[in-house]
């Protein structure tokens, strides 16, 4: 059975993205993809975007994933170009969900409504983990969090 890391290694990586973690609200015809495919401007920022964020561009922008995926990997000015003219025309607004750690490049790790409910691993984990505490009959089997997900078991 995969294990993950420990319950305490998980708290100190949740504790750790807590405070890198930034949402950002922006027009979207404020965004813009960068030719490189791989970087996201707003305004001065930039962030290299994330697998899932890509992912999460293309739905919004009701791009089929088969043709995202292909300009992505073989021509991504293309892929800036297409993006960019849906944002363009796009009167709403997107919440950008990236992550600012010191000793990193900014990512973006998500692309979401504006309107999006906010529920971050840690705040998960501080009305689960409670119900857990002291309970003879229950442990934790295995544990582990990454920049997208948070896993107990």
């Amino acid at each position: 059975m995969k294990t993950g890391r420990s319950l305490q290694e998980v708290l100190t990586e949740l504790a750790r993205q807590q405070s890198a973690k930034r949402d950002y609200i922006s027009p979207a015809a404020e965004l813009s993809l960068l030719p490189d495919g791989r970087t996201l401007e707003m305004g001065k920022r930039h962030f290299e975007v994330t697998d899932l964020f890509h992912r999460q561009v293309g739905a919004a922008l009701s791009i089929p994933a088969k043709y995202y995926d292909a300009m992505r990997a073989e021509k991504p000015a293309l892929l800036a170009e297409n993006v960019n003219s849906w944002l363009g025309d796009r009167e709403q607004s997107y919440m950008i969900r990236a992550m600012e750690y010191p000793e990193e490049k900014p990512s973006a790790r998500a692309f979401l409504s504006d309107r999006y409910r906010r529920i971050d691993n840690m705040e998960v984990a501080e009305a689960v983990l409670p119900l857990f505490a002291g309970q003879a009959d229950m442990e934790i089997v295995s544990s582990e969090v990454t920049s997208a997900r948070l896993y107990l078991k």
